[in-house]
């Protein structure tokens, strides 16, 4: 656990002293704050990237939401206390059916002392009725999250 900056100084470090993949499979990356500054793209690469080759984890989720999403093949567990919600290119909220792909927004639930509204700039698909092995029946976020809601 440490903030997403520090986690990323570290990976940068490491990875420029041959050092990759350095966690078990099963371990998780406990993080907050997000990246307030460009040193990702000086270095030519995306955080997630640098942070994924580093640890040797699949890096899913946001450091603004209160719980974390676990991956699973092919899907994010989306745990109860976020409501995923999908937006068209105007903002206008998509129906909470079916599969809608969008930018990413979310109401979380254990947001106690600021509203918990969050948009962001992620381009996500969510099931919102079908069913997944690992999830059940949706909500259910596609593992196909990309940085670009257009």
């Amino acid at each position: 656990m440490a903030s997403a900056t520090d986690l990323l100084d570290v990976a940068v470090e490491g990875l420029a002293a041959g050092q990759e993949r350095v966690f078990a499979s099963d371990s998780v990356l406990l993080t907050g704050g997000g990246f307030k500054d460009a040193r990702p793209f000086r270095i030519g690469r995306t955080s997630s990237k640098v942070l994924r080759r580093r640890s040797g984890l699949r890096v899913p989720g946001m450091t603004e939401l209160n719980t974390l999403a676990s991956p699973v093949p092919k899907a994010f567990i989306r745990l109860p206390r976020n409501i995923p919600m999908v937006l068209d290119p105007d903002g206008t909220p998509l129906p909470r059916s079916g599969v809608q792909t969008g930018r990413a927004g979310y109401f979380d639930l254990l947001a106690q002392t600021y509203w918990g509204g969050i948009l962001t700039g992620d381009r996500i698909t969510v099931h919102y009725d079908d069913e997944c092995a690992a999830v059940g029946r949706g909500p259910w976020i596609e593992d196909n999250v990309s940085a670009s809601a257009n």
